[in-house]
């Protein structure tokens, strides 16, 4: 799926939504492309690391791609990079 715009608190719920549709037991891999995310505040981060470890219970692999820049430097800031990028 490719994400893009704003994630914050409004649209997390959105895409949560669509996250739990995709972590049905017949998934075997979902990709987020977040190169199209220009802001992503502390719910939405949450909201993926979240994803990740559901998915990572359900033996689901989940990956995020291409972050845009400021996404990545969140990401490194908060120390998920190795934990959410391919």
């Amino acid at each position: 799926m490719r994400v893009a715009g704003e994630l914050d608190a409004y649209t997390s719920i959105r895409l949560r939504g669509v996250l739990d549709d995709c972590l049905r037991p017949a998934a075997t891999s979902i990709s987020c492309n977040l190169a199209g995310v220009t802001f992503i505040d502390s719910g939405g981060l949450g909201l993926l690391v979240s994803a990740r470890r559901r998915a990572h219970a359900a033996h689901i692999v989940f990956v995020v791609e291409d972050p845009s820049p400021s996404v990545r430097r969140l990401f490194e800031t908060t120390g998920v990079t190795n934990r959410l990028l391919a």
